[in-house]
């Protein structure tokens, strides 16, 4: 089980105003800053639109990270996707 903490900006209705999603219990994917634990949505929704982009939105790529098979967007943890490339069967355990 993962616990995490969505947090949204005073003027989240707002254009380029992200969520912002950090996981209170250790993750280490490519997609998750191994130090504050925050997910990348940036890299998803470089320009976040609220009529186009919901909660939603974002709880679907914080699920989708978890069975990518391929990291080639992921900058958050640049550790891990070199390791899920190179021997991705340390990257699983």
């Amino acid at each position: 089980i993962f616990k995490f903490r969505l947090t949204l900006p005073p003027r989240y209705n707002d254009v380029d105003m992200w969520p912002q999603i950090t996981f209170t219990s250790y993750v280490y994917s490519p997609y998750v800053d191994e130090k504050s634990g925050e997910l990348d949505i940036k890299t998803a929704y470089p320009t976040w639109d609220p009529s186009r982009h919901y909660l939603v939105t974002v709880l679907t790529y914080l699920k989708k990270i978890f069975y990518a098979k391929t990291f080639t967007d992921a900058k958050a943890n640049v550790e891990a996707k070199t390791l899920a490339e190179t021997d991705p069967e340390a990257y699983r355990k």
